[in-house]
């Protein structure tokens, strides 16, 4: 198999200035990219408009370019892509792997707290299924309530797809990096426990993936092995908010599959997204 050309891409929310855990990350994926000969994107995730602060995503590219963070091509706006996710949402709806929700987190934590399990502090519960066998009811009936959309989490793809990384733009090659990199003794030094030995082979993930336990695995390079039973820790996630704001599992991996992006750089506290990306993939 031919590997694809390295291609990262930096891809932060314009809610306001970038700070220093973000202009970390932003440096360590523009030197990862460049370190690799490759391209350098930038992609603002805008997709939460009453989030999103007037001149933010200018102000942003200001301070990249301040620090001679060059992108390789025009930033994109997730903001402008609805129709490619609306597109994405309809096909896995087709295939009887997404479904309409109307929980509210309230009656979420609900369903926990009568099961006897209480909810911790800034932790996100595990959705426990509850529209997922009530959603057969006709796409008008789904039209006229606040639903949101979920991913069945049980699904996983098939051997062939994961390993057809290039093709199937399944991104398992990750460096996760520290958030706490800056400190009294200022950055962290992220080469040693990175492997630049080009690079730690994409398709090892295949064989961290276990269909048996529905457990999803990957390749850190900084890392190693990971793997997230996704069904377990998270249940079905969503793909758009009863809103109508696109979720942002279903929008970075859309984006990230249409630019072809190869590899990502993101901070340790985002890991655990990664198993939910290559799900929908």
């Amino acid at each position: 198999m031919t590997t694809a050309p390295y291609k990262g891409r930096f891809a932060p929310s314009p809610t306001g200035p970038l700070h220093a855990g973000s202009m970390v990350a932003a440096l360590a994926s523009w030197l990862d990219a460049k370190a690799h000969h490759g391209q350098w994107l930038v992609r603002m995730e805008d997709v939460d408009k009453p989030r999103c602060v007037p001149g933010a995503a200018d102000f942003i590219m200001q301070q990249l370019s301040a620090c001679g963070l060059h992108a390789d091509a025009a930033p994109t706006y997730q903001s402008q892509r609805g129709k490619h996710y609306q597109i994405a949402l309809d096909q896995l709806i087709a295939q009887n792997q997404a479904y309409a929700c109307t929980c509210s987190r309230r009656e979420v934590a609900q369903y926990w707290a009568h099961c006897g399990h209480a909810p911790q502090a800034h932790t996100a519960l595990v959705y426990p299924g509850t529209c997922r066998n009530q959603s057969a009811q006709p796409a008008i009936q789904v039209l006229q309530t606040r639903a949101a959309w979920r991913f069945k989490s049980d699904y996983l793809p098939s051997p062939e797809l994961l390993a057809n990384t290039t093709a199937a733009g399944v991104l398992h090659t990750i460096i996760a990096i520290e958030k706490r990199v800056i400190g009294t003794n200022g950055l962290k030094n992220d080469a040693d426990d990175t492997d630049d030995t080009d690079d730690a082979d994409d398709t090892d993930a295949v064989d961290a993936t276990n269909a048996a336990d529905s457990a999803v695995g990957w390749l850190d390079r900084r890392l190693g092995v990971q793997s997230q039973n996704v069904q377990h820790t998270v249940g079905d996630f969503v793909l758009k908010r009863a809103d109508g704001v696109w979720a942002y599992q279903l929008a970075v991996v859309v984006d990230d599959a249409a630019q072809a992006i190869t590899h990502i750089v993101r901070g340790q506290d985002l890991l655990d997204n990664t198993a939910r990306q290559i799900l929908l993939q």
